[in-house]
């Protein structure tokens, strides 16, 4: 698949924020950190009569070396390369490096033009804004990731021309990129004992509701939460195995007993639906030009080996001690790869 059908056959998803030098976002932490002076004596919390300060919680915060992350098995920890509070400071500090260029450039973003870009983001999904403000970002922390990408997009399509035209026979010779996936709602139950698979065996048995059972019985990471609800509907992200699986299993039909190490695992298909054209307008075009541009651009202008020079060749002083080690080192490597063109850092 193209880097153009990658990105669209994401178009249902959340846009993330790409980092420069393939350094890992942390965009609430940005937040974090950037206000971090502000109110720092607060509570944020009590223990049986105890308070967490908030100082104390940017403190965690900076220091965090494990976070959870989502999988398709539930939630699961992750070891953070170096901490959360050195990715923000490297995230931050490739942002202004970037915005930087972008002002030497002409090209730096107004406000009239991240008005239009929330409009079209809103198009594109209209609940854009209440998604992001419901993980705790405001209206001004969205409206300043839309100038950073604005920015982004500007610098790497700069000179770069893509037509209403170049789009349309794009999708028509790329017909495949542009549809919805297959999809499959799936419950499923998880048990570790051959006496616990018997009892939802019987029970499943005499007529007891499926999603009934998971919550009582399955040990899959949030069952009662979920209500048994299989975390992943695209039939292709699934496992390979149980694509199979969901392949061969009719809707509102229950699979035989699986076994995954040492549980046994038993699925529902609730419902499933075979992949079908996107239906295709003008905002869904727009997106499709912005992805042939980019892709087109990311080969004409080598935005990451120009802010890497701007990395190793500008004037940044970072006072944390903790932190300043962890930098220095980082910057030797991008020093380094500035010597190697053709394994300079991506900015996307």
């Amino acid at each position: 698949m193209s880097r153009v059908g990658a990105a669209w056959v994401r178009i249902g998803r959340m846009k993330t924020q790409n980092c420069l030098f393939g350094w890992a976002c942390a965009c609430a932490l940005l937040t974090i950190v950037g206000c971090g002076k502000k109110g720092e004596g607060e509570a944020i919390a009590s223990v049986n009569g105890e308070s967490i300060a908030r100082k104390a919680y940017f403190d965690h915060l900076e220091r965090k070396q494990v976070v959870q992350v989502q999988t398709p098995r539930g939630p699961a920890d992750a070891q953070v390369v170096g901490s959360l509070g050195l990715q923000a400071m490297q995230d931050l500090i490739n942002r202004r490096l970037l915005l930087q260029m972008a002002a030497q450039e002409n090209v730096m973003p107004q406000k009239v033009d991240i008005d239009k870009e929330l409009a079209y983001q809103t198009k594109r999904r209209p609940d854009f804004v209440s998604y992001l403000t419901d993980k705790g970002l405001t209206i001004d922390m969205i409206r300043e990731d839309l100038k950073f990408d604005i920015a982004r997009e500007r610098l790497l399509t700069k000179g770069v021309s893509v037509t209403a035209a170049d789009v349309e026979l794009y999708i028509k010779e790329n017909p495949k990129e542009f549809m919805e996936p297959a999809q499959a709602q799936l419950l499923y139950i998880v048990v570790s004992s051959p006496a616990k698979r018997a009892q939802v065996e019987k029970e499943l048995s005499s007529g007891q509701n499926f999603q009934v059972l998971a919550t009582r019985y399955s040990e899959a990471p949030q069952a009662r939460e979920t209500g048994g609800m299989f975390p992943e509907t695209r039939i292709t992200s699934m496992p390979k195995k149980l694509q199979a699986i969901v392949q061969a299993t009719p809707e509102l039909k229950m699979t035989s007993w699986q076994q995954d190490g040492k549980n046994w695992v038993k699925f529902f298909v609730q419902k499933k639906q075979g992949e079908k054209p996107i239906p295709m307008d003008d905002t869904k075009k727009e997106f499709v030009r912005r992805q042939l541009a980019m892709q087109q651009g990311q080969r004409a202008n080598d935005l990451g080996k120009r802010l890497n020079d701007m990395l190793t060749q500008g004037k940044i002083n970072v006072s944390v001690p903790y932190l300043k080690g962890p930098w220095d080192k980082a910057v030797e490597r991008a020093r380094a790869a500035s010597n190697q063109p053709t394994n300079a850092p991506s900015a996307g």
